[in-house]
């Protein structure tokens, strides 16, 4: 008896999350990922120095499709001049998140764009979600 084999292999892609302090990235992330999303008005500012990683399973005409959410303070990220390159290292593409209720957060796309071209050369894809 042979083996069925898939004839679509799990494809995987790897996405920053960027944007503004308290835009909900984190809270984006965990909904996607299942996690229940909360309503509260509790903020919890993300400070490691490492991502937080979040991994989703997308099931596409093509096949299943994981995408692993990495998590970044990059409100702070931005100033130091030597996380850019290691920031996109191993990316391959971003996802810039704003506060739809503060036009502020919205504005800084035009400097993130900016950066994340800068840092990651030009070619790479990105989204914007507004939260």
């Amino acid at each position: 008896m042979a083996a069925i084999v898939d004839a679509h292999p799990i494809k995987e892609y790897n996405l920053c999350l960027l944007g503004c302090e308290g835009v909900g990235k984190t809270s984006i992330a965990k909904r996607l990922c299942g996690t229940k999303f909360s309503r509260s008005k509790a903020y919890v500012k993300s400070t490691e120095d490492a991502p937080t990683r979040y991994s989703v399973e997308v099931a596409t005409s093509c096949g299943l499709v994981l995408l692993h959410l990495h998590d970044w303070a990059w409100e702070e990220k931005k100033k130091e001049q030597n996380i850019n390159q290691e920031l996109m290292r191993g990316k391959d593409g971003a996802v810039f998140v704003y506060d739809v209720t503060n036009r502020r957060t919205k504005q800084d796309f035009a400097e993130f764009s900016d950066w994340y071209h800068r840092a990651s050369g030009f070619g790479k894809p990105w989204i914007i979600v507004g939260n």
